[in-house]
């Protein structure tokens, strides 16, 4: 084809396209027939330089794919041990992270993985492969230099093949790991023997950097320089997964530069196609995100307010690539989410019943031990578990604010004892916003409960240390984020659970005690961390904690009867 004097030179509307076919020998690698390619201008002499350009690339290209190695035996068998070897290293990890972790139950742990081994075996033999190996195959081939298609190909049911066995001597590995039975744990797959322990995963930020300007890379440096600067772990830990996600669908090779608003329109497209707690459903585990919004049919979508945020982080993303330099201009910039946020599906306080059900289950009239909390027995442990959710109930703070509060962060002024929400110095606390730094007094039915009792044992024992000291850090660096687990879980083994109720939801029934008792908004705001708005409210240092005391006092929930806490002599 050669149009205006140049080959594989087209026009579609008024913007100029390179386009050619594959050689028919190469079109089953390809898995195309022609590769088209915008040129992006209008300019004719410019496209005449690009096209050319192109198609020197094109030709380079053909006569390396032409000159692949074909996948024999050996080459296949040397992909799968390789996959193999960083399942070993990953194993490796769990056996060392699981055993520390107190919200994991290490025996269930142990059942799951001796279950997952007999499903491997069952599908190896069924030669049922699900989503996530076929793409484990897909990835394994394309990132060694192979394009060979899914279906009806000898050499891709035998990689799939391959990887579930991998993923079955994974599974019995690191089940005779976290018995302690390592005698156990060389490889017995005839595929996998000899295959060594490589030692576990780098440490993030201690890898090799890919090639600069991929989607990929900028991405990378982009998390690192707002981790350093910007965000706690947790704004980093969901950028991350929000950003993963763009640069799997766009193709994580490719060139920041050629990210284009179709890109940016599709990925948008993807997202409000996807169905709710997609990333905790076992169906879509291993899918990519472009293959879960084809496969969510009718199920119920994320919210607009949850799929405005996860597109928000990446044209976010593209805005600060433009700023420096690396692309023109932000292709997302334009692009919107539509539709209203639903009202609906915010967090709900908990109901009457629920509280009531809530504070009088094993937790808080009498359980079988400290690792049994939802049975009941003669114990009743007074420790972090007991007093995070009443401190939630009677003061608003959010969960993350009442983990990490230090035994100094009680304080006592003009005979008003209270919590004092602050920073600390180091990396160990942190708030979500200057607002949320305040004074809340302690709530009376607290004191009858004898929690500044607590306080005080908890001093003596470590004077600088964490009021709830047991509750250890989470793996995404933040002290909320085991106990947030270990509640969700409780609240569904005294079934008070529901889709719209969490941790959070104290904090709605203490705005909601806060209106009832009459509190004018200025004081509800300062009580609950929130701006007001208003240039007065940023002089000075806000209500004396005597002042918020007189309208903690008001605070009650009539329905609720905490008298079988209070300690007896108080």
């Amino acid at each position: 084809m050669r149009i205006f004097g140049v080959d594989y030179l087209c026009k579609r509307g008024r913007i100029f396209y390179f386009r050619r076919a594959i050689p028919t020998h190469l079109v089953e690698r390809f898995q195309r027939k022609e590769i088209k390619v915008s040129l992006r201008t209008r300019d004719e002499f410019t496209a005449r330089i690009c096209c050319r350009e192109i198609s020197n690339r094109f030709e380079k290209l053909m006569f390396r794919v032409a000159r692949m190695p074909d996948l024999t035996k050996d080459k296949i068998d040397a992909l799968l041990r390789g996959y193999f070897e960083g399942l070993l290293s990953k194993a490796e990890e769990l056996a060392v992270m699981i055993p520390d972790d107190p919200d994991i139950d290490i025996t269930f742990e142990i059942d799951d993985l001796q279950s997952n081994q007999i499903d491997f075996k069952k599908r190896i033999g069924k030669r049922d492969y699900d989503n996530a190996t076929l793409l484990d195959a897909e990835e394994l081939l394309t990132t060694n230099g192979y394009r060979i298609p899914r279906k009806g190909n000898e050499e891709f049911e035998i990689i799939c093949n391959g990887i579930l066995r991998a993923r079955s001597e994974q599974s019995r590995i690191l089940g005779a790991m976290l018995q302690g039975d390592y005698e156990n744990t060389e490889p017995i797959d005839p595929l996998f023997k000899g295959v060594q322990f490589p030692g576990l995963p780098p440490v993030p930020g201690d890898k090799s950097s890919p090639s600069a300007s991929t989607v990929s890379s900028v991405i990378n440096g982009y998390c690192d320089l707002k981790s350093d600067h910007d965000w706690v772990p947790k704004t980093l830990d969901e950028n991350k997964r929000i950003l993963g996600w763009f640069a799997d669908f766009v193709g994580p090779e490719k060139k920041i530069k050629g990210v284009t608003v179709d890109d940016c329109r599709d990925f948008r497209n993807a997202l409000s196609k996807l169905p709710a707690n997609f990333t905790k459903s076992k169906e879509f585990k291993g899918m990519s995100l472009r293959e879960i919004s084809q496969k969510a049919g009718d199920k119920p979508k994320l919210n607009v307010g949850t799929t405005r945020k996860y597109f928000g982080c990446v044209k976010w993303f593209l805005g600060w690539c433009e700023d420096e330099g690396e692309i023109a201009s932000n292709p997302a910039q334009k692009i919107k989410v539509m539709g209203k946020v639903n009202q609906q599906d915010a967090r709900h306080p908990f109901s009457k019943d629920q509280l009531i059900k809530l504070f009088q289950s094993p937790q808080y009239t009498g359980h079988r031990s400290a690792n049994r909390r939802s049975s009941p027995g003669e114990a009743l442990i007074k420790d972090g578990k007991f007093w995070v959710p009443v401190i939630g109930l009677f003061t608003g703070m959010r969960l993350g604010e009442i983990v990490q509060l230090l035994v100094s962060d009680v304080r006592q002024e003009d005979d008003i004892s209270f919590f004092e929400v602050s920073k600390g110095e180091d990396d160990d606390k942190n708030l979500k916003t200057a607002t949320s730094q305040r004074a809340i007094p302690i709530h009376p039915e607290l004191v009858k409960m004898g929690f500044l009792d607590y306080v005080e044992g908890q001093r003596k024992k470590t004077p600088q240390g964490r009021i709830f000291s047991e509750i250890k850090v989470g793996a995404n660096g933040y002290f909320s984020h085991n106990f947030s687990k270990w509640f969700g879980r409780y609240l569904k083994q005294v079934e008070v659970k529901t889709a719209k109720t969490s941790f959070h939801s104290f904090r709605h029934n203490f705005k909601d005690g806060l209106r009832n008792a009459g509190i004018e908004d200025s004081r509800q705001n300062a009580l609950m961390g929130h701006s007001d708005g208003s240039v007065p409210s940023t002089y000075g240092t806000g209500y004396s904690p005597k002042v918020l005391n007189d309208d903690l006092q008001k605070i009650e929930y009539p329905s609720l009867d905490l008298s079988h806490l209070y300690v007896k002599d108080s």
